[in-house]
């Protein structure tokens, strides 16, 4: 499951700035059940993920820094990136906050 909104907090006159947020839901058998929740605001990325098993988590926080890079290819900056390891990723990280 993918699902992209725009931050309509974040999207006013004033700031003039595009912000949005990606909520990305999958299940591979190597991995097993992730949700990405990316929000950029300008240049300024910041990253949650949510995994049930303690290696995937690993594996993620162990990628981080070619995420970096590759954004920063892009004149992205990865303000804060974090994994989180639950019991079980909900549907619901997929709905609006």
């Amino acid at each position: 499951d993918i699902q992209i909104d725009a931050d309509s907090e974040a999207n006013t006159v004033a700031d003039q700035a595009v912000s949005f947020v990606v909520r990305l839901r999958f299940d591979l058998p190597e991995l097993g059940p992730c949700q990405f929740l990316l929000h950029v605001q300008q240049q300024q990325v910041t990253l949650n993920v949510y995994a049930e098993g303690e290696q995937t988590c690993a594996l993620f926080e162990q990628h981080m820094q070619v995420l970096a890079q590759a954004l920063a290819f892009d004149a992205l900056a990865l303000e804060q990136a974090q994994s989180h390891r639950i019991a079980k990723v909900p549907d619901s990280l997929l709905a609006k906050e």
